[in-house]
């Protein structure tokens, strides 16, 4: 047997790790491109289907009438139904009505409405009255916007506050 020598080993190991990545390299392109033209092929089809989800989706929501309708004006003798959502809204905001007071309609000049003043007195933390205040552009039964707006804390209890606002209900004219 032959005795190895060093200097002979040494320049032979550059060789095997430069042939190592080669192989690396070539199992890489081998195994894993395919596997990647798939992953992106997969994605544009799942993204296709995601905008096809979506159009189905607001198309069933169109069918059933779900779609965001425009507010109606409803008469002075139905406004007691605004009303009743108002304070439901308030109340699962956990709002509480201390006053409800309607004024007299109003004609808006040269307007096929008139406007209704609510007075309301509340009492709320601010997050609730925040929340309140943010329904009433989701109100089903007519449209209500908001006039005046006073907020003072409770002195009793900081994290309430004391409200009083003016809200405008739409009436339909001739009612």
């Amino acid at each position: 047997m032959g005795r190895l020598n060093i200097a002979e080993l040494s320049k032979q190991k550059p060789v095997f790790v430069g042939g190592a990545a080669v192989v690396a390299a070539g199992l890489f392109f081998l195994l894993y491109g395919p596997l990647l033209g798939k992953i992106n092929t997969h994605r544009a089809e799942c993204l296709k289907l995601e905008a096809e989800t979506t159009q189905a989706r607001e198309k069933a929501l169109k069918a059933r009438g779900g779609e965001k309708q425009g507010k109606i004006l409803v008469t002075e003798g139905a406004f007691s139904h605004v009303m009743e959502e108002l304070t439901k809204r308030g109340n699962v905001e956990r709002v509480n009505f201390i006053s409800l007071t309607p004024g007299q309609a109003e004609q808006s000049s040269g307007s096929p409405y008139r406007l209704l003043p609510v007075k309301m007195e509340t009492e709320s933390s601010y997050e609730a009255l925040g929340k309140f205040l943010g329904a009433l552009d989701q109100m089903e039964n007519g449209l209500v916007t908001l006039e005046a707006l006073d907020v003072e804390s409770n002195e009793n209890e900081s994290l309430k506050l004391k409200a009083t606002l003016t809200v405008y209900l739409y009436l339909a004219n001739g009612t």
